[in-house]
């Protein structure tokens, strides 16, 4: 299922949307956009604004469960991971996760997901507070 008129409709805004943002740009970029471009824009909105929802799909926390139709939506701009009709792929999808990171010994499967946390850090240190 294709997900609805709505989504449909969701789906070419969006593409309208990537027009916007990434059309050529001569004066900006010679033979292009400019390479910022679409950043510049997205960060410049506010939450009141109808394109607002592009910032956040880019910049903001994504969701807990993501799950696109990307035959229809090859942007991944429709998260489908609430919807109802999806509930049975989301499941299958899900034990299949689980069982090839099980059978791979990811310590998140096994109950050991801190091991991140408490491995040394090889890079440079930094003291953000410190005075110089």
């Amino acid at each position: 299922m294709r997900g609805g008129e709505d989504t449909l409709g969701q789906s070419q805004r969006d593409h309208a949307f990537r027009r916007k943002i990434c059309a050529p740009a001569e004066s900006l970029c010679p033979g292009g956009r400019a390479p910022d471009a679409g950043k510049e824009y997205l960060t410049a909105l506010v939450p009141d604004e109808a394109e607002y929802r592009y910032y956040a799909l880019s910049f903001g926390k994504r969701p807990s469960e993501e799950l696109y139709q990307i035959r229809w939506d090859p942007h991944c701009m429709n998260n489908l991971a609430k919807s109802p009709e999806f509930a049975a792929v989301k499941k299958r999808l899900r034990a299949q996760m689980e069982a090839e990171l099980t059978a791979q010994g990811d310590p998140r499967t096994l109950g050991k997901g801190n091991i991140f946390d408490e491995y040394l850090y090889a890079g440079p240190t930094f003291n953000y507070g410190a005075d110089e």
